[in-house]
Parts: C-alpha cells; sequence; structure tokens
C-alpha cells in the first residue's frame, strides 16, 4: 500500500495539507529529497528520477485542486441551526471540526428551562426561605397561589373587589416582588372569592366532624346602618386543648323577630355544617323569643343529658339589662352631664373655644365623648372621662350659659356611681371572653353582683336604684 495518499503526500499529512498549514510545494519537494537521494547526498536534476519528480508536481496540482473543492460551504441541514444565529467572518480560525453535537446538547438544555419558565425569558433561580424545615428552598411564581392569596388578603383586610385593578398595586407589586405578577379583574376576584370560601368552608367542616367534642353555639341578631337586620351564628369548639370559634352564619332576617324566624335561621345554618348532632348549647339573650325558638330546637336536634344545659342565657346581657334598670332611676343627673357635653361638643367654634378655655387653665386639651343611652358601658366611659374635667366643665358652662345647668351635686352622684358601675364593668370584660370558657366564670362573678347590692342597699345616693337593679336580678 503506498503510504502517499497524493502521489508523494502520505496519508496521516493529507489533512494538514487541506488545512493550509504548511504549503504543499515546499512538503513535496522534502518528501522527494528524502526518497529519492542522489550520490553524496545531493539531488540529481536530470538523472532517472527525474520523470517522478515530474510526476509528483503534477499530483501537488491535483492535491491543491481537491483541496479548493473541500473548502467549499455545505447545506446545513441539522435542526440546530434554528436555535443560533450564524456569524460569518473574515478570519476563519475558529471553525469547528467537532459537528454540531454539543450544540444540540446546550439546545435542548435551554428549551427544557424555557418550557419549565412562567415567562417569555429565561430568569435566574430564586431561593425561599422554607419555614418547615428551616433552610433554603427554590421558589417557583405560581399565578394560582397569587390568586388566592390575594383573594385571602381582600377578605381579611375587607378591602373593595377595585382594589387589585388600582394602577399603584400593580406598580407596587411588578417594582418591588415580582415582576412576572399576573393581575386579575374584580370579575375573577369575585370568583376567587367564592373558590375560597368554598374551601374553608369545607375545611370547617372536616374539622368540626373530626374533633371527638361537641359545639357550642352563640346566636344574636345585629342592626346594620341601611336599616337590615342579621343574625350572627358563632361556633366554639375545642381545636386540640385550645379553644377556637368560628363565624358559622351571617344571614339577614327579614321581618319581625319572632321565635319561628329565630328558629328556621339557626336550624340552616346547623344543617349547612351537618351539626344536628353535636350541638350541646346554644346561648341566646333573655328575649322571650329567643325563649320560645329554644322548644323547637329540642324537637329536631340529639340534645345532650336530659337537655338542661341546652339553653344558656347570656350572662353579659342579663347584666346589661339590670345595670340600664338603675340608670333609669339617676337619669336626672346623668343628663345634665350629657346636655353638657353635647353643648360643647355643638360646633367647631364651641370646640375650639373650649380648648382655648383649657389652655388658659394649664389643663391638656381634650374632646370629650358622649355616651349611648343604649348601651350602658358608653356611660361609663363617658363618666370616667369627663370626672377629672369636672371642675373646667362646671366654669365653662356657667361662663357660657349661666349658673343652674350643672352643679356640684350632679358630679358627687357622677363620682360614686362610676365606681359603683366600675365593678359591672370589669365582670361584662371577663364574661366577654372569646378564647377561655366563660361559663365556670359566671356563677362567681353573679355572687359577687349580689354582694354588691348589699353593700349599697342603705345607701343615700344609690338606695334606691339598687333596689330597682335586684328586682331584675
Amino acid at each position: 500500500m503506498d503510504p502517499f495518499g497524493y502521489s508523494g503526500i502520505p496519508v496521516d499529512a493529507q489533512h494538514n495539507v487541506e488545512e493550509g498549514q504548511f504549503p504543499t510545494n515546499e512538503f513535496v519537494t522534502q518528501q522527494m529529497q528524502s526518497t529519492n537521494p542522489s550520490h553524496g547526498g545531493r539531488s540529481g536534476g536530470r538523472g532517472r528520477n527525474s520523470g517522478r519528480g515530474e510526476a509528483a508536481a503534477s499530483a501537488t496540482a491535483s492535491a491543491s485542486a481537491s483541496v479548493a473543492t473541500s473548502r467549499r460551504k455545505c447545506k446545513r441541514t441539522s435542526t440546530v441551526w434554528d436555535h443560533f444565529d450564524i456569524i460569518d467572518e473574515v478570519d476563519n480560525e475558529g471553525d469547528t471540526i467537532h459537528g454540531t453535537t454539543h450544540l444540540r446538547r446546550h439546545s435542548e438544555k435551554c428549551l427544557q428551562k424555557l418550557s419549565q419558565s412562567s415567562g417569555p425569558e429565561l430568569r435566574q433561580t430564586q431561593l425561599s426561605f422554607d419555614r418547615a424545615t428551616g433552610g433554603l428552598t427554590t421558589w417557583k411564581y405560581d399565578p394560582q397561589e397569587d390568586r388566592m392569596e390575594v383573594a385571602r388578603m381582600i377578605a381579611a383586610l375587607d378591602q373593595p373587589l377595585s382594589f387589585v385593578e388600582h394602577p399603584n398595586w400593580q406598580r407596587y407589586i411588578k417594582v418591588v416582588h415580582n415582576p412576572n405578577a399576573q393581575f386579575t379583574s374584580k370579575t375573577t376576584l369575585r370568583k376567587d372569592l367564592l373558590k375560597l370560601f368554598k374551601k374553608e368552608k369545607d375545611a370547617l367542616i372536616n374539622l368540626l366532624h373530626s374533633t371527638s367534642g361537641c359545639v357550642a353555639l352563640t346566636a344574636d341578631i345585629w342592626s346594620a346602618i341601611a336599616h337590615k337586620d342579621y343574625l350572627a351564628v358563632t361556633g366554639h369548639y375545642f381545636k386540640g386543648f385550645d379553644l377556637d370559634k368560628r363565624i358559622l352564619g351571617f344571614k339577614c332576617v327579614l321581618g319581625s323577630h319572632s321565635a319561628d324566624l329565630i328558629y328556621n335561621t339557626i336550624l340552616n345554618v346547623i344543617d349547612e355544617f351537618s351539626l344536628r348532632d353535636k350541638v350541646m348549647a346554644i346561648t341566646l339573650d333573655n328575649a322571650s323569643a329567643n325563649t320560645k325558638a329554644i322548644e323547637f330546637f329540642e324537637n329536631d336536634l340529639s340534645l345532650f343529658g336530659d337537655g338542661t344545659i341546652f339553653h344558656q342565657r347570656c350572662a353579659c346581657h342579663v347584666i346589661n339589662l339590670i345595670v340600664k334598670s338603675g340608670l333609669k332611676e339617676m337619669g336626672n343627673h346623668i343628663k345634665r352631664i350629657r346636655y353638657s357635653l353635647a353643648w360643647i361638643q355643638g360646633s367647631n367654634q364651641r370646640q375650639e373655644d373650649w380648648f382655648r378655655f383649657l389652655q388658659a387653665l394649664n389643663i391638656p386639651p381634650r374632646a370629650l365623648a358622649l355616651d349611648m343611652p343604649i348601651r350602658w358601658n358608653s356611660t361609663y366611659i363617658m363618666l370616667q372621662q369627663c370626672i377629672p374635667y369636672k371642675d373646667a366643665i362646671t366654669n365653662y358652662m356657667c361662663a357660657k350659659l349661666g349658673v343652674g345647668h350643672i352643679d356640684e351635686f350632679d358630679w358627687q352622684i357622677a363620682e360614686v356611681l362610676y365606681q359603683f358601675l366600675g365593678r359591672f364593668h370589669e365582670v361584662t370584660l371577663k364574661l366577654s371572653g372569646t378564647y377561655y370558657p366563660t361559663s365556670p366564670l359566671a356563677l362567681g362573678e353573679l355572687l359577687r353582683i349580689s354582694i354588691l347590692f348589699h353593700e349599697y342597699r342603705e345607701d343615700p345616693i344609690l338606695g334606691v336604684p339598687v333596689h330597682s337593679m335586684e328586682k331584675k336580678f
């Protein structure tokens, strides 16, 4: 086998010739000198090897033509060129001889990452803190999770549905938190809220049925400013060793607050959560319609024991009725104080004049709140605020309206009444707790109220009001 590929060019050097790494003529001349030496180490020009030299020169010309043909640009048929930009350069020293395998491997990885990305461009992996393990984990934006969390925030903060469409809110999220955030309309948000409500309701139903204990209900009717009445039903239960509560129903009620209306509304809430066999007690106020409605429940629910603890009367409502009956006997004195405060706050000019009057006396200016006659504890708070300003209020009213609108005797009764009502205020706050059992506390607090009546029964100022309160007690 001839070791020369091009009639004098070795096969292992053919590639170098094609790539043009050294001149072909020089290489052939060296080969001729090494393969056809003359006597004495010199090359014979016209000897018997002259014909072979001419043949080598002819072969060199043929090799040059073959090299030029092999360097022609071939059509690129690989699919990897769909993902790369071809740049033609004059200096072609960087041409590859390894094919397109590495390019295909790189493009496949990029396409895989692009398919997993939520945006049109590849982004660097983000890290977040994992509260469960206490370490770091990769974070990926999920538009569905984003929608549910926004719906949860709107419901918790009681924001309007149009909040998500506000441009300042969207700009804040884009700039500070997530440039790839996707925003929804208020119509979509409404649908997400309904989905979230159903999800949370189903989870609460499963929780109530998974607990081995019972559920205690409290219900009351609440009036809105728009002259609409709502009946709220709250469920109290043990979650592990902790007392928890949830609003189970908030229903709009139309018509008179009859026993049938109260019974049907509460029963619908019980059926929504399938609690007919888990209700231990229902706490209502002392209205006669509530007492009648309890009789209807006794025929439809599975009562615990003989049903003696099924109807629990609201202790705070009982205290409210007791105190209101006593305040009626003290109405004239409280009315004078209420009128004085209402006159001072009757206009902006009077309030400004009142503040200047206090500053002249080196007393810190303060706006004094009025009470609501239907809520006795607001009367207690009103007395708590205005008693330290009793001298200033008396002098100011005398300077503006003359003597006789309020006097020292009114303030003496107000101070005694304030001390007396303080005990009822403390009991109301204690029995209004929601995250600890209040039933064991009710009896002891009511006994202390009874002892308080005994102490003030012969009081010259509070004797008559205490007698009226004891009748209600």
